[in-house]
């Protein structure tokens, strides 16, 4: 899925999600491609790719998955809305790149709305770098 990412992070180029192991009760396994510009000496594009573990399912469902986190749920709710499917997925492991932790890193958790093939959503890093639970910015996802 092509997508844009807004954050306290330089501009990134892109980021997709891939899913290729996806379960009936619709958790899934899959890797977070992090495309991004260094802005360095060498202006360097970038990819980090992190493993996810993650559900969809319909908002009246979400307390079937215990890591669903009911105040992201909210967040959401109040920026975007959920008219359509939560998608929700954890950072759980690097599989290439560095884990600098400027923002997006193990354990950042990402909450959006499945609709119509798109997804809008907001994200939360795991950095401790907003304390009162905030997100730490947006991002979408098109098919």
């Amino acid at each position: 899925m092509p997508h844009s990412l807004s954050h306290p992070l330089p501009p990134c180029n892109g980021y997709s999600l891939t899913t290729p192991k996806t379960n009936a009760n619709g958790s899934f396994e899959g890797k977070w491609y992090d495309t991004y510009n260094t802005h360095d000496y060498s202006d360097d594009i970038e990819t980090d790719v992190y493993s996810v573990k993650g559900v969809v399912v319909q908002f009246d469902q979400i307390g079937r998955f215990s890591q669903i986190d009911s105040v992201k749920v909210q967040h959401l709710q109040q920026q975007v809305g959920e008219s359509g499917a939560l998608l929700q997925f954890t950072i759980t492991g690097i599989i290439s790149g560095q884990d600098a932790c400027y923002g997006l890193c193990v354990g950042s958790d990402f909450y959006g709305v499945l609709s119509n093939g798109s997804v809008q959503g907001i994200w939360f890093s795991n950095a401790g770098i907003d304390v009162n639970g905030s997100s730490q910015g947006t991002f979408k996802l098109t098919s």
